[in-house]
Order: C-alpha cells, then sequence, then structure tokens
C-alpha cells in the first residue's frame, strides 16, 4: 500500500477505474457461482438451513449483504440480461434487492410481472439512489415498498426495534391494549407484543408437544390403574391401539421427546463435516425411516427437520430429482 504514495494522480485514477471495473465482474461470477450453489442445494448438503445461513456463516458477509446478493443473483438468474448493467454499474446490489423485495410484495398483492415488465421497471432505476427508487416504485405500488426493519442495541438488556405497520395493524394494537388491559401494567405497545407474544409461544409449544402435560392427582396407584386399565380394555380399544399403532401420526409424547431433544433446531448433521444445521425454520417432525417404507412412529425413528432439509431428505429418498444428479448423494444424509 506503500507504494501508492508514489504512483501520480493519473496512475491513481485510471487504476482505482481498473479495480472498480474487476469488482464489478467478481460480483457477477460471484452470483453465477451463488445461482449454481443454489441450483445443486449444496448448502443444505453442507448443513446449513438455508443459502442465507450459507453466505454468513461459511463466508463471512453480514446479514444484509448477503441478503442483497442473494436478491440480486435470483433476479439475474431469471433476467440474464442485467449481467450487463451490473458490470456497468448501472444497477447495483442494493437498487437489484430493492426491486426484488417489491416484486415479492406485489406478488402477495396478487400482481404479477412478466419478464419484460420486470425488465422495464429495471431500466427506471438504472443510475438511481436507493433513496430515488424507493421512491419510483411507490409511485408504481406503495403498498408494496416495504421501509427496512431496523433492530439496535440501546443497552446491554435492552434493544430498540423500528417497523412499519399500516393503520389498520395499529388499530387492531390498540383494540388488543383495550381488551388485555387488565394484565396490563404500563400500557405500552412493548407490553401488548411481548404479552401477546408470549400467548402464541405458549399455545404453539402446547401444540407441537413441546411442553409437559399438567401432572393430575390421583389417588389411586398406578398398579390399581394398570389394572383397572386392562380389566376395561375391550375389542374394540385393542383394535383402536393396533390402528394407532400403524398410523403415520406420533403421540404428544413422542413429540415432546423429540422437540427437547432437538432443542428447538433442526438436527441434519453434515456426515462429512459433522455440521449441524442450526436453522429454526419451518420446524416440522420427521421419520428416519420412512413411514411409507416401515418405519416406527417411536420416538427413536424420529427427528426434527427445518423445511428445506425435510424437502432434501424426500427428494433423496424418493427420486425424481436425484434421478438426474449424480452428484446429489455425494455427502449423504
Amino acid at each position: 500500500m506503500t507504494a501508492l504514495k508514489t504512483i501520480s494522480d493519473f496512475d491513481l485514477l485510471k487504476n482505482t477505474k481498473k479495480l472498480v471495473a474487476q469488482e464489478r465482474e467478481l460480483l457477477t461470477d460471484i452470483l453465477h457461482h451463488l445461482a449454481e450453489l443454489e441450483s445443486r442445494q449444496l448448502f443444505l448438503k453442507m448443513g446449513f438451513g438455508s443459502l442465507w445461513d450459507y453466505c454468513v456463516e461459511e463466508l463471512s458477509y453480514s446479514h444484509a449483504a448477503a441478503g442483497r446478493r442473494i436478491s440480486a443473483m435470483r433476479l439475474m438468474k431469471e433476467l440474464p440480461s442485467l449481467e450487463k448493467p451490473i458490470l456497468e454499474g448501472t444497477l447495483n446490489l442494493s437498487t437489484l434487492s430493492t426491486v426484488q423485495s417489491f416484486l415479492k410484495q406485489e406478488k402477495i398483492h396478487h400482481k404479477t410481472y412478466s419478464k419484460e415488465d420486470k425488465l422495464v421497471l429495471l431500466k427506471k432505476v438504472e443510475n438511481k439512489s436507493t433513496r430515488e427508487c424507493l421512491n419510483i416504485l411507490a409511485q408504481i405500488s406503495p403498498q408494496s415498498v416495504i421501509k427496512p426493519e431496523k433492530i439496535k442495541p440501546v443497552s446491554s438488556t435492552d434493544v430498540e426495534i423500528t417497523v412499519t405497520v399500516s393503520q389498520d395493524f395499529l388499530k387492531e394494537i390498540e383494540e388488543l391494549k383495550s381488551l388485555v388491559s387488565h394484565q396490563l401494567k404500563s400500557g405500552t405497545i412493548s407490553e401488548v407484543l411481548r404479552l401477546s407474544v408470549q400467548k402464541v409461544l405458549s399455545s404453539i409449544k402446547k401444540k407441537k408437544g413441546m411442553t409437559k402435560p399438567k401432572q393430575t392427582l390421583n389417588k389411586k396407584s398406578d398398579a390399581d390403574l394398570k389394572k383397572t386399565n386392562l380389566e376395561n380394555t375391550s375389542d374394540f380399544s385393542k383394535d383402536l391401539s393396533i390402528t394407532l399403532e400403524k398410523s403415520r401420526y406420533y403421540t404428544a409424547e413422542s413429540m415432546r421427546t423429540t422437540w427437547q431433544r432437538a432443542q428447538n433446531y433442526c438436527e441434519f448433521i453434515d456426515s462429512i463435516t459433522k455440521k449441524r444445521c442450526t436453522s429454526t425454520w419451518k420446524l416440522e417432525i420427521d421419520h428416519v425411516q420412512p413411514h411409507s417404507l416401515g418405519g416406527s412412529n417411536e420416538s427413536n425413528n424420529l427427528r426434527l427437520l427445518c423445511g428445506a432439509h425435510h424437502g432434501l431428505f424426500t427428494v433423496q429418498t424418493f427420486g425424481r430429482w436425484g434421478e438426474n444428479n449424480p452428484s446429489i448423494n455425494s455427502r449423504g444424509f
């Protein structure tokens, strides 16, 4: 770096411009690599729950940087002609990511864009700053322009969360505040949200078998209860127990055991690196030995998988994609 002090102003400007051009070329190469990596789903086989996790944990991108590159990659994958404006610098990662988020929201609002429509839209935001891009998109469809959420630590125990919500949502919060006012101390929005989240968490955990059932007091001893149950067992109940045993559905106890063992994380482990997936997104209980192939409903045949790894296991077990990709099972499952 000390050599830079000795070069002329002309060479410094020339070299800087050349390096920026090389940087853009390298960026498109990275986007192509990410696209191929995603198509092979290599990040799943390595124990990552998503491509975003791989970019953050393995490639050391920041959360925002990983998101921008993935958004740009997917947009360029759909519209290959975008590679030229990226190389020329008329479209950057922030703009592409902003447009991709906008298009996702438009789809949620049941408004679809053809490839030609998307290219026209991207042409409008070339050489625009992020703020200018947002203004252009807001003129097209204001409800689909989402301001980024921000989380900022304010102390060792608290964080400040900045989100934008609709007027209707704010009215619902105020209505909820009134309905649960007898349970509130300060009546702040944060207290209302905390109470709401706790209620939802409790309900979902109970439904998924993640909490222990309440203990009930029985006057009869376990031996007496067992004897009574044996005496009252009818042919109908025997048939029912056989049906349940053969069913693909598992008991609340086996669900609870699985969730507790997994500690609320995906249980996929890369057979080579032994890295375990740490995803908590769309977790579901899955049979290690598929039920359709004779697997039991016992807890030792159950595991917790994120949605992505559950999909990978399904494809590897029952074919289709794996049949056309010889390398798909190279890392095992």
